[in-house]
């Protein structure tokens, strides 16, 4: 039976349609209010963008005023003792400024004749930088040689943990840096004041700062600079935080059109006004913009803040423009942005209450009419489940048990319905194999006698001296050991994934590769065979203990092409195996007695399972067949981990003997085999096969 996938469950309909039906006059309510909050968002929106905007110039002032308030003061101290602070006493010195704004990534004093000093923090982006940075790092202190050094002029790094605690990795490399050339460095010496530049990229991270030095004066005299680099880590957090919106967006651009600060800092000195080559990387939509309208704002100079709209991605958005100069020479502008569907003025808070009542009514609608409609979709989901999980026939696993009676008087109806066919399956499947049954569940063909050739692996099983024990034990422990044996052979054979064809008095038939195709029919056969000796042989000595009866096991197996399918009449049908193949197992079955073994397979087995550890017998003649037929006694499972399937210690010796012994029998050197089995016995007396043979050439010597 097919089930459409695209069909909707009982719950869904009854939920959904209560649901729409109830909302729709509420939705059309809260549409009608849509036109009076526009109106709102568009009033508060030019107040956010100015809010956000001082924001942003406060926190770029604090970062600009903090530090050109301690590069005096570091000025000052180094001319209070220029001899001493040349050397490694500025460090300190150094350090403690850095530490005092968190806004500064270095602080360094550079001199006319070529030194060098510099104490820098050990962030993330440093680290990135350099490889070689120890781990353990967290500060970093280096010095340049004067030009005196001349071609032995050298950069030298030391690493600290904490301040003044050096780790082990420090080195020096050689350097022509000429710190005279930078350009704060020469507008600090021509202005003798502060000064300040556009933002670079700081070779060491990758990332911008802007530069700032102030003049070391000696009597009036220039000897030097004291510089710090600020990064926007700080400011670019504050953007992230402060924001006109939840998708509004601040970015301070140079005069050049570079990203000074970005939410991101990946964008920074990205996208230059002019640049003809276009950015490094591609800008989101949001930054494109607010780049077009800085660009706009710097061709209006003198200009106060401009306001401008733009549409991206189908949505309207503000953006203020604001210039803003830091210092002489330094012009930036502020771009603040953000759509105006993320404003809330009055008229949305009002329309939010309203709209919280309506879906709270809503809600509680859609939830009473939910429970309700789960209450009885929930009894119709679990038995449809149930009906498509019969198909498996897992009867045992207790999925298709009987669930609690519905109140609903047809749902009850349909419950004991079910559990009449889980019953009739079931007790289906105990009379027909389990595959078969599942086939037939699965199919939509009408089923009728048919049958096809499959090679199949065929397994025959019964005991010896049955019909002897029946006559004379007791009904009921009869019926005890014959059904442990039973379940012996059942339970093996299923754990090997064979079809139970049949059972005949105390015989069970059954095979490999039907209905079901199996991957290696002849193996699994033999497997199971094995499973059934050593299981019995355990239920033998329980047996022995009790005082009762000894029972004697016989298997044969076989592997051939035959006749499988459903066989009988429109009326009666069974589904069973036809052929030579299973007179032959059958036969093998037999032969035990005659060969004193308990399992019996074929040549053929042999053939098609390597695997196996197996001696052989002898020929034997069947019915119906010209040649005889090489039988092997199978002995275990080479290499096997599994106790049951495992070959005993003797099954070397015997392989070996039976090789010799089949060979010197397809000579008809009757004498060779006699010596080779005598020899045999004396080493291992136990064997009966071997002496059952033994015998048997005796006899077949003598006539």
């Amino acid at each position: 039976m097919t089930i459409r996938s695209r069909s909707i469950s009982f719950t869904a309909v009854l939920a959904l349609g209560f649901a729409v039906l109830a909302t729709l006059p509420l939705v059309a309510l809260l549409l009608l209010n849509q036109s009076r909050l526009e109106v709102a968002i568009l009033a508060s929106l030019d107040r956010q963008l100015e809010e956000v905007k001082d924001h942003a110039l406060g926190t770029v002032r604090s970062l600009r005023d903090e530090a050109a308030q301690v590069l005096p003061v570091v000025a000052a101290t180094v001319v209070s003792d220029l001899d001493r602070y040349r050397g490694s006493a500025v460090d300190n010195v150094l350090h403690a400024a850095v530490v005092a704004v968190p806004g500064i990534d270095a602080m360094y004093v550079s001199f006319e004749d070529g030194a060098h000093r510099v104490v820098t923090r050990m962030d993330l982006d440093r680290r990135e930088g350099d490889v070689r940075i120890p781990a353990g790092a967290r500060w970093h202190s280096s010095w340049i040689d004067p030009f005196s050094a001349g071609a032995k002029r050298s950069r030298h790094r030391a690493f600290h943990g904490e301040w003044g605690a050096q780790v082990e990795a420090q080195w020096k490399e050689p350097t022509t840096l000429d710190l005279r050339a930078l350009p704060h460095y020469r507008r600090a010496q021509e202005t003798g004041s502060l000064a300040m530049i556009e933002p670079t990229i700081n070779p060491d991270t990758g990332y911008p700062v802007v530069s700032l030095a102030h003049p070391i004066e000696v009597n009036g005299e220039f000897v030097g600079v004291v510089g710090a680099n600020l990064t926007f880590r700080h400011l670019s957090a504050h953007l992230a935080r402060n924001r006109a919106s939840a998708r509004g967006l601040t970015v301070v651009f140079d005069q050049e059109g570079r990203i000074i600060a970005h939410p991101n800092p990946v964008f920074a000195l990205q996208a230059a006004i002019g640049d003809q080559t276009g950015p490094a990387i591609a800008l989101p939509d949001l930054t494109a913009a607010a780049l077009e309208v800085a660009a706009a704002q710097v061709q209006a100079p003198g200009a106060e803040s401009t306001l401008f709209e733009r549409t991206l991605s189908g949505e309207r958005y503000h953006l203020l423009a604001s210039p803003f100069m830091p210092a002489e020479n330094v012009s930036w502008t502020v771009v603040t942005a953000a759509p105006e569907s993320d404003f809330v003025g009055e008229t949305r808070r009002a329309l939010r209450t309203l709209a919280v009542i309506i879906v709270g009514v809503t809600t509680l609608q859609v939830l009473l009419i939910g429970l309700f409609a789960r209450r009885i979709g929930s009894q119709i989901r679990a038995m449809s489940a149930r009906f498509r999980s019969i198909r498996s026939l897992q009867f045992e696993e207790g999925q298709l048990q009987r669930t609690r009676d519905s109140w609903i008087r047809e749902l009850a109806d349909l419950e004991s319905g079910f559990q009449l066919l889980v019953r009739s399956m079931e007790t289906f499947s105990r009379f027909v194999p389990r595959g078969v049954v599942r086939h037939l569940v699965t199919s939509e063909e009408e089923v009728r006698p048919a049958v096809e050739q499959r090679e199949l692996a065929l397994f025959f099983c019964d005991l010896q001296g049955f019909t002897s024990l029946a006559e004379q034990a007791e009904p009921e422990v009869l019926l005890r050991q014959v059904s442990a044996y039973f379940d012996a052979v059942t339970s093996s054979i299923s754990a090997e994934g064979g079809t139970i064809d049949k059972f005949i008095g105390d015989a069970v038939m059954a095979f490999w590769g039907a209905p079901d195709h199996h991957p290696d029919p002849a193996l699994a056969a033999a497997r199971a065979a094995l499973r059934v000796r050593h299981r019995f042989a355990a239920l033998a000595r329980e047996w022995e203990a009790e005082g009762l009866s000894p029972l004697h096991l016989r298997i044969g197996v076989h592997i051939a092409p035959v006749l499988v399918g459903t066989i009988g009449t429109d009326v009666r049908l069974s589904y069973t195996a036809l052929g030579d193949g299973v007179n032959v197992a059958s036969r093998l079955e037999s032969a035990n007695k005659e060969l004193g073994t308990a399992i019996c397979i074929s040549d053929a087995v042999r053939a098609a399972a390597p695997a196996l550890v197996c001696r052989p017998i002898r020929r034997l003649t069947v019915k119906g067949r010209r040649e005889p037929l090489l039988v092997h006694e199978l002995l275990g499972v080479r290499e096997s981990s599994e106790l049951e399937l495992q070959a005993p210690a003797r099954a070397p010796a015997r392989v070996a003997c039976g090789r010799e012994v089949a060979a010197a029998l397809l000579q008809d050197h009757i004498g060779v085999a006699r010596t080779t089995l005598q020899a045999h016995l004396e080493a291992d007396p136990d064997d009966r096969p071997a002496r059952v043979l033994m015998d048997w050439l005796t006899a077949r010597e003598t006539d």
